[in-house]
């Protein structure tokens, strides 16, 4: 009655109950639909507040090393490029799961380093790796970042632990400081 969709009708001592025209549904079905649009703007508003909070991951011992390499052939596509800070020369050989270079290499997945005068002697010329070396006086880490996709990765290979940051503002961020490091 109050949405205007039954008629009372009194006839005597009985009250008779009408149904409206169906148009009247119409106007209580906008409303009810502009609430849920409402509620689902929100919600959606909510859900990608959450997603700007990255997702860390942490691994531990070769093997956990070894998911952060398996990991970047994953997430990369056919030809994508990452970005890797490396500066020593001796810390692949005992990480570097087996079928890391397969997959990389089958993806034609390109990499960018920047490295020190240390690291620089690793590197031998490839066709899918372009290496620039920063010079200057500082410590030689043992400790590697990539960036891929929408990930950051950081490895410390003295510690044998690794951690993948999972946001895509963050790896936007470091590609484009690593980007403008690697063309000064």
């Amino acid at each position: 009655i109050s949405r205007d969709l039954v008629t009372e009708i009194k006839k005597g001592k009985r009250v008779e109950y009408i149904a409206s025209t169906p148009n009247k549904l119409e106007p209580l079905v906008k409303s009810v639909q502009d609430s849920l649009d409402n509620i689902v703007t929100n919600l959606n508003t909510e859900y990608s507040k959450r997603q700007i909070i990255p997702s860390i991951e942490t691994y531990y011992g070769k093997e956990g090393i070894g998911r952060v390499f398996v990991d970047i052939v994953s997430t990369l596509n056919k030809g994508e490029t990452f970005y890797r800070y490396s500066v020593r020369r001796d810390i692949y050989r005992d990480f570097l799961p087996k079928a890391y270079r397969q997959l990389r290499d089958e993806k034609k997945i390109e990499r960018l380093v920047i490295t020190n005068t240390e690291g620089s002697k690793r590197y031998k010329p490839s066709i899918d790796r372009f290496v620039k070396i920063l010079k200057g006086d500082y410590d030689t880490f043992n400790v590697t970042k990539m960036i891929y996709g929408n990930k950051t990765a950081f490895v410390d290979y003295e510690n044998e632990v690794a951690f993948i940051i999972n946001n895509d503002r963050m790896a936007k961020m470091e590609r484009e400081v690593f980007i403008k490091l690697y063309q000064m």
